[in-house]
């Protein structure tokens, strides 16, 4: 069973964010069904290496539109971003060099982090978003 299930609250009706988010919901799944799986190291970096490449893409995205539309919410989004990023790269760049591994308490933080984030602070976005005509 995957980790996270697509569910109508993840929906803010503005297409890239939606696509977007599955995409990353997709990523924290297949990091859980390797982490289940056994699957070694090299499979476990190239999966957390993805994950933070397309976190990173998609967090430029959402800037890019709360900058070019002047979301007030900017900076407190901005600052959820900057946080998860740089726990996702530190933890990229441990699992790489050091014994640290893929555990199901991570997995836990991503799944809460992004739950929270999309339902509360892309879902305010959203609505700002497509009263700002991005859709």
């Amino acid at each position: 069973m995957p980790l996270i299930l697509w569910k109508d609250s993840f929906v803010t009706k503005v297409k890239f964010l939606d696509e977007e988010h599955e995409m990353l919901i997709g990523i924290v799944n297949e990091l859980h069904f390797s982490m289940l799986a056994g699957k070694g190291k090299p499979v476990m970096g190239e999966v957390l290496g993805l994950l933070v490449n397309h976190t990173k893409k998609h967090f430029d995205n959402e800037e890019a539109h709360m900058r070019k539309t002047k979301y007030t919410g900017y900076y407190t989004h901005l600052q959820e971003h900057q946080y998860l990023l740089k726990y996702l790269t530190d933890f990229h760049y441990s699992f790489n060099n050091t014994q640290v591994i893929v555990s199901i308490e991570l997995l836990d933080f991503l799944r809460d982090w992004l739950l929270h984030h999309i339902e509360h602070l892309d879902m305010q976005l959203g609505c700002y978003l497509l009263d700002h005509g991005v859709s």
